[in-house]
């Protein structure tokens, strides 16, 4: 009996030390963003992910499919080019974006751990190599465009501080889509 009322007295005492643990891990070292200084971190992340970011080799003259390529072979020939034409798009249409870049609006932000796991490919090693805590905000950002005029879309990401400024990793956003009114 008395070991079951030394462990029963013991299970409230444990279950505080750890809410007050895990509390004093989840503390916010720093405000969230507000717009402006969200605007500035995602265009910080598409410089630095798309601009500043050394580009892919282009794929070797021998990754053309010949006749005598298996099936395998052809098909990481293609995906190897394919792969790397999407990205030097990217690169381009991303030198556009900063231009047209108007405004970015942050909300629900989560002060939490940062998972360079959770971002998008293009920003995870620099993630990592950033980032342990920050914001999981939900954001729109906008951009003019000449040919769509006004366009936003809405998308989730990390807010972080990195080397006194702040950082964004983007994990998901939607398509871009014409503003209504």
């Amino acid at each position: 009996m008395t070991v079951i009322r030394a462990r029963q007295s013991l299970l409230p005492a444990l279950a505080a030390l750890l809410l007050a643990a895990c509390a004093a891990a989840s503390k916010a070292t720093y405000p969230p963003p507000g717009d402006e200084e969200a605007g500035a971190a995602y265009l910080h992340a598409l410089t630095a992910d798309w601009i500043e970011s050394p580009a892919p080799e282009p794929p070797e003259a021998a990754s053309a499919v010949g006749p005598g390529d298996t099936p395998g072979e052809a098909g990481r020939k293609v995906v190897g080019t394919m792969a790397y034409a999407s990205e030097m798009e990217t690169r381009a249409i991303t030198q556009r974006k900063v231009g047209t870049l108007r405004k970015v609006t942050v909300h629900d932000c989560d002060w939490t751990s940062v998972d360079g796991k959770k971002v998008k490919a293009h920003s995870s090693k620099r993630v990592e190599a950033e980032a342990t805590d920050g914001y999981r905000c939900a954001y729109e950002v906008f951009h003019e465009t000449g040919s769509r005029g006004l366009v936003s879309a809405k998308g989730t990401g990390y807010f972080y501080m990195h080397e006194g400024g702040w950082d964004f990793a983007e994990i998901d956003e939607a398509r871009f889509a014409p503003v209504q009114g």
